[in-house]
């Protein structure tokens, strides 16, 4: 009978025993190990992924400040500056006119006798007056001339002038008239006056002047 009871008592023991370690029995070592090495990679990828991250972000702030530094040294467009070399000035006209070869007045050309021995008392009373001595060729005409116009007419025993070259008039009788006495002193006065002059030496020797519309005239 104790037997009986004995035989019970284990199998109830045993069968206690099987459930408990069909509920509580530990996992496969394998098994829990793999998930140990699993679980501690992905704690070694979230370790190491911050440091790439911060290496990726180290890398990119290096790239973009090299490439400033490429900009900031990259040489900057060259400016092309007006020229400050002066243009070249056109070569200047002379301020006096070389002496015209002749001279138109009317219908006639008259050349100049400047340089002629002749007339060098009339030439050099000319050039006084910044006038330049023509002649009229095979004739007995003379002019002297100022910037392109007449202001002594000269022939064989007259001469005029505008008044206001009187002293010029005055001046051309100055040499070769000796035997007219006091002709350029009458000249200036005649003009100063407006009086009508007549002198008469005998022998043939006389001389008038008179003035009319602004030129005096001299005869002898």
């Amino acid at each position: 009978m104790k037997k009986i009871y004995s035989v019970i008592f284990m199998a109830l023991f045993l069968a206690t025993a099987g459930a408990f370690y069909m509920e509580g029995a530990p996992q496969d070592a394998t098994a829990s190990d793999k998930k140990a090495e699993e679980v501690q990679s992905e704690k070694q990828e979230e370790t190491v992924n911050p440091t790439q991250e911060v290496n990726e972000t180290v890398t990119a702030k290096e790239e973009s400040s090299k490439d400033k530094k490429e900009q900031l040294t990259e040489p900057a467009e060259k400016v092309v500056e007006p020229s400050q070399e002066p243009a070249i000035e056109e070569e200047a006209a002379p301020t006096k006119s070389k002496e015209q070869d002749t001279i138109k007045i009317g219908d006639n050309i008259y050349v100049n006798i400047m340089d002629r021995e002749k007339f060098a008392h009339m030439s050099r009373t000319a050039s006084k007056y910044g006038a330049t001595l023509y002649a009229l060729p095979n004739s007995d005409l003379f002019v002297i001339a100022k910037d392109g116009e007449p202001i002594v007419y000269m022939s064989t025993g007259v001469k005029s002038a505008p008044v206001a070259y009187v002293n010029l008039l005055a001046e051309l009788f100055a040499e070769g008239y000796d035997e007219y006495k006091r002709l350029s002193e009458n000249i200036l006065f005649s003009a100063e006056t407006g009086a009508k002059v007549s002198v008469d030496f005998g022998d043939y020797i006389a001389y008038g002047i008179d003035v009319k519309d602004g030129w005096i005239r001299v005869s002898w």
